[in-house]
């Protein structure tokens, strides 16, 4: 059974609720953040009024999404300038508390770009901390099979 609009656009609302919840005890706020922004914009874009609809439910997206911005930026700090995840994360939550108009799909856009840059920003992160193996691999392979030079002078 198909869900209506209306529905589905709640139900993400409230999962992205609850993983801006996650983000204010998480080990890294950048995970379920970059989640929740995924969960609002997609809700954008299935309901547009959801915020006029349900001004409680986007007060509390707004609240949260604001409330982590904190700890998000810390979790990315070197990789995100702050602002940038502040814009981010106020973008997305502004996709319920501001009528659609003609910057909505610019709130979206914006919301998923800092969703994509948190999350290539947790993947450099994590590909570091484990001394990046594929990459490092695929280099000696071809090192090692790379045709040898003879001509190349040793000094």
């Amino acid at each position: 059974m198909m869900m209506d609009a209306p529905t589905t656009a709640r139900h993400l609302v409230e999962t992205a609720l609850a993983r801006f919840r996650s983000a204010l005890t998480a080990e890294n706020a950048a995970v379920p953040a970059f989640r929740a922004l995924e969960d609002l914009a997609t809700a954008a874009v299935v309901w547009p009024d959801l915020g006029d609809h349900e001004p409680e439910l986007a007060a509390r997206v707004s609240e949260l999404a604001l409330a982590v911005v904190p700890r998000v930026a810390e979790g990315v700090a070197g990789a995100i300038a702050a602002d940038r995840v502040h814009f981010g994360l106020a973008a997305g939550a502004a996709l319920l508390t501001a009528k659609p108009d003609n910057l909505h799909a610019d709130r979206i856009l914006h919301a998923g770009l800092i969703a994509a840059e948190l999350r290539a920003a947790l993947c450099r992160s994590e590909l570091r901390r484990r001394n990046d193996p594929l990459t490092r691999a695929v280099t000696a392979r071809r090192a090692w099979e790379a045709q040898a030079d003879h001509k190349v002078p040793l000094q």
